[in-house]
């Protein structure tokens, strides 16, 4: 089944997929299904640091203890740096943190003092990253 809907200016999609197993129930997928009251006020982070492609290939390297670090904590949802596929130089910043205190306690942490002097020992040629508060629990876009 496929349904299109236009709520809110955006362009709604509605399926159900295929059974993957024998017993399994079929997930209507919509982008205006709330998930659940379980998480409440949860922080979401999301941008792009540009570096020089040489700095991009030695930050990832050196990145990969510091997210198993990161994921570790307290509060911690998500937590990945990942290089951009189609443009050499951009990492791809998503975190997401339970909540307010959890992300605060996470920025004054040793550790990030340790990643942010790593980051000013990079040249970066340019930073758009991004802090949501989200007061509303969250939408499904795909559930399998």
């Amino acid at each position: 089944m496929r349904r299109e809907d236009d709520r809110c200016g955006l362009r709604v999609i509605e399926a159900v997929l295929p059974r993957p197993r024998p017993n399994a129930q079929l997930v209507p997928l919509t982008a205006c299904q709330r998930v659940t009251d379980k998480v409440k006020r949860m922080i979401i982070v999301m941008g792009h640091i540009r570096v020089r492609a040489d700095d991009a290939e030695r930050l990832q390297r050196r990145l990969v203890a510091h997210e198993e670090t990161v994921r570790a904590s307290e509060g911690c949802l998500h937590y990945s740096i990942s290089p951009d596929s189609g443009s050499q130089g951009r990492l791809w910043v998503m975190e997401r943190w339970r909540d307010k205190p959890a992300q605060a306690n996470h920025l004054a942490s040793d550790y990030m003092a340790a990643f942010n002097r790593m980051m000013m020992g990079s040249v970066m040629s340019g930073a758009d990253v991004q802090m949501f508060l989200c007061d509303q629990p969250g939408e499904w876009l795909l559930r399998v």
